[in-house]
């Protein structure tokens, strides 16, 4: 799986990151870089950031979660990559702390992570649809792009891939955040919403399996698919936050 996905995708992570003026590039440690960037020690700054969790909460009412993050091609940008807004990490940081009671730190990161991890779902899938491409070519089978050919016939997203993504976000959300992001998510639209279906791992990955396949259903029972869709796995073994750049966006 190394040549073409890697190859590719660590080219663009080089180049990505040397051309994001607009943008604040994520950097490790993680929880000094989010400490730096929100400040969360003044005592004040739950009160101040209040407005946030509203705003936040009926984003994802009328979009989902692609209204506060979303993922950006490295087929199709130049600057690509994961896009987080920082008044949305405000919002669920705020929601986290007053619902669950959890020093406000943590709940920065809580509220980082899940946004993160739903977009990291997205990269993923778009690395899948690439090998997915080889594969077809290999059988000798014409057709779109497998990603763009998913992205013109699925609007204004994939059902399918947003249930998926919102699961899979739950799935590494620990307590006592996961009750309340449950009780978020609920509230989507219809696709993100019905992330329920898929918490058990075999459920999840029987549904990774039918997303992969969706642009050559011809490949489903092919043997080489198990194998592109073990790239969408839940513990971010092969395809992690070291093959994506991640941004916060202000706004």
């Amino acid at each position: 799986m190394e040549s073409r996905i890697f190859s590719q995708v660590r080219g663009n992570v080089q180049e990505a990151a040397s051309s994001s003026g607009d943008y604040v590039p994520v950097e490790p440690p993680i929880d000094e870089f989010l400490l730096r960037q929100f400040e969360i020690t003044n005592p004040r700054w739950l009160d101040e950031n209040r407005w946030t969790a509203d705003e936040t909460l009926s984003g994802i009412r009328q979009g989902g979660v692609e209204t506060l993050a979303w993922y950006t091609s490295f087929r199709s940008a130049q600057i690509w990559g994961i896009f987080i807004r920082r008044s949305a990490i405000k919002g669920l940081t705020y929601q986290f702390a007053t619902k669950t009671g959890e020093p406000p730190q943590h709940c920065l990161r809580a509220a980082y992570k899940v946004l993160y991890r739903h977009e990291l779902f997205h990269f993923q899938v778009d690395c899948a649809y690439l090998k997915l491409d080889e594969l077809a070519a290999a059988h000798s089978l014409s057709g779109d792009d497998p990603y763009l050919q998913s992205r013109k016939s699925n609007k204004p997203w994939d059902d399918l891939e947003e249930a998926l993504a919102n699961a899979r976000s739950l799935y590494r959300t620990r307590r006592p955040f996961r009750p309340e992001l449950t009780r978020i998510l609920k509230t989507s639209p219809h696709g993100y919403r019905d992330f329920g279906k898929y918490r058990s791992k075999q459920d999840f990955m029987a549904a990774v399996d039918q997303l992969i396949s969706q642009p050559h259903v011809g490949l489903r029972s092919n043997p080489g698919l198990h194998g592109i869709s073990a790239l969408v796995d839940l513990e971010d073994s092969i395809l992690n936050g070291q093959h994506v750049p991640v941004y916060l966006v202000d706004s």
